[in-house]
């Protein structure tokens, strides 16, 4: 099969699976809208190319544009699962087998989490005081996002029904729809009350904008803040940073790794393991300043 015959076989499937993704939700708008980018693309370069009897030399020298760009091994990784995906489609509806791409492997670059100590940490948290609602609201939705390792998006969107006060826990539901408990500790606990005397609402924060609770981006912002507050004004540091410091302090202090994935909520152990890379790393980086043999 010729480049021409392939590039037109794809070019026919793509009005059907763009229907069919977009119907079924698999996946967003966002993500679709890249991904028919990148099957667009795709199709061009091999009625382009002559790449010989090898299908995978056409995936490989779209890589290869790819990496030119200088694009994030994030952006690569969708590609090849985009191209991956259409290929699938093609052979589930009556299509050829095109195995393009079978044997391609991105190169995963090590992306450790950013990290702040605990007098960071303390120190960001603290810089909200007062008793005006907007400055509660913050100190509590820090207070919680660090205490209980919450994502941002878990954080915003808490019920008040949720939280047990006298248990010390609050009821989340995470990705997938699975639900968990997590610890909340004292201070946490007395910003929640104290935040949440007056409030009959279904949410611990609710939005003064709508019906529902406030936006990633309130939170976002509020961190923001807190963090300049200290001297981080860098790219890469918004309310993750507090997640990844509630696990990588827990795991510091001697926390099991499999408890620490519980409270997560992570699925696979493998994304846990994080914490470890960048324990050694730190350990590493500490014998390498204070060891006196460790510099010739």
């Amino acid at each position: 099969m010729n480049n021409k015959e392939i590039s037109n076989i794809l070019e026919n499937f793509i009005p059907t699976i763009y229907r069919d993704m977009l119907g079924a939700r698999d996946c967003s708008n966002l993500t679709m809208d890249a991904y028919s980018r990148h099957w667009k693309n795709f199709i061009e370069l091999i009625r382009l190319n002559k790449l010989g009897n090898n299908p995978d030399r056409y995936v490989e020298k779209y890589m290869l544009v790819l990496n030119e760009q200088q694009l994030s091994s994030a952006s690569i990784d969708q590609a090849l699962s985009a191209i991956r995906t259409l290929l699938k489609f093609v052979f589930s509806r009556g299509g050829p087998e095109l195995n393009l791409g079978k044997n391609i492997k991105t190169k995963k670059n090590e992306k450790l989490p950013k990290i702040l100590s605990e007098k960071q940490v303390k120190d960001a948290i603290s810089y909200y005081k007062g008793e005006n609602e907007i400055t509660l609201r913050n100190r509590t939705l820090l207070e919680i996002l660090y205490s209980s390792g919450l994502r941002v998006s878990e954080a915003v969107s808490a019920l008040i029904k949720d939280i047990y006060i006298s248990e010390g826990y609050i009821r989340i539901k995470g990705k997938g729809g699975k639900f968990r408990q997590v610890p909340i500790g004292k201070e946490a606990l007395l910003w929640i009350q104290k935040y949440s005397v007056n409030s009959d609402g279904k949410y611990l924060f609710p939005s003064k904008k709508s019906k529902t609770h406030i936006s990633r981006k309130t939170a976002f912002l509020a961190v923001k803040e807190a963090l300049a507050s200290i001297g981080i004004v860098q790219e890469g540091y918004g309310p993750h940073v507090f997640r990844h410091a509630f696990a990588s302090h827990l795991l510091e202090r001697g926390a099991d790794l499999r408890v620490i994935q519980e409270l997560l909520g992570h699925s696979d152990i493998e994304t846990t393991q994080v914490y470890t890379h960048l324990l050694e790393r730190n350990v590493r980086s500490s014998w390498e300043q204070f060891h006196p043999h460790a510099k010739n």
